[in-house]
């Protein structure tokens, strides 16, 4: 499978590229803009390159509130553990004491 885009979007985000290079990004939306008030294929594609990158980084921001919840929840699990282990060592050092 090719990694070329084959649209003008695409090649004017990074040479056919689908992976554009932090550089070139203003340029390409900039030439992208201007192509798309001109010809509606581009406007489409713009669009629905627009509609993708909305799509992935909702999909992004999920995932990291996903990561946090579970972060946070280990968190919790490790803090109640500690605290059984110190309450068991307690409960041990006590009937010791006997």
């Amino acid at each position: 499978m090719s990694d070329e885009d084959p649209s003008p979007l695409g090649r004017a985000a990074g040479g056919g590229s689908r992976r554009p290079r932090r550089t070139t990004d203003a340029a390409a939306a900039s030439l992208a803009l201007g192509d798309a008030r001109r010809d509606p294929a581009v406007a489409a594609d713009a669009d629905a390159f627009l509609r993708e990158q909305l799509a992935l980084t909702k999909l992004q921001v999920a995932h990291f509130e996903a990561e946090h919840r579970h972060a946070v929840d280990g968190s919790r699990a490790s803090r109640a553990l500690e605290a059984m282990k110190l309450i068991l060592q307690e409960i041990g050092d006590s009937r010791d004491g006997l």
